[in-house]
């Protein structure tokens, strides 16, 4: 599962970064529900989870959170941007290009509109 994944290296950079007090944000349910549960997740994700629980372990406080998909846009973007670059790891001086629409919509509180099923 990627959202797994992700939450995975988020943890190790946060660590490497010297940052001890995370938040995550997530658009996974059953990921949240997961770490908030102590792990019960299917048979093919224990390996990754136990390694996120270890990085965890060494943090101050982690919290973790939901949030539905559409707050999530300028990760989603700079994911996609990321899946194309050799290196392991980029760190921008300024916002890329991919997400500056988002980033001006923000402060104007621009909002789409979201469908649910019934």
């Amino acid at each position: 599962m990627a959202e797994l994944w992700r939450v995975f290296e988020g943890l190790k950079l946060s660590l490497a970064l010297g940052y001890f007090k995370v938040e995550i944000n997530v658009d996974s349910t059953m990921v949240v529900e997961a770490v908030e549960r102590d792990g019960s997740m299917h048979i093919g994700y224990v390996a990754i989870f136990n390694q996120i629980k270890v990085l965890m372990n060494k943090l101050e406080g982690v919290t973790i959170a939901h949030s539905i998909r559409e707050t999530n846009l300028c990760a989603d973007d700079l994911t996609s941007v990321g899946c194309f670059i050799e290196s392991e790891i980029l760190i921008y001086n300024s916002p890329p290009s991919c997400i500056s629409s988002f980033l001006a919509e923000d402060p104007c509180r621009v909002s789409s509109a979201r469908l649910f099923p019934l």
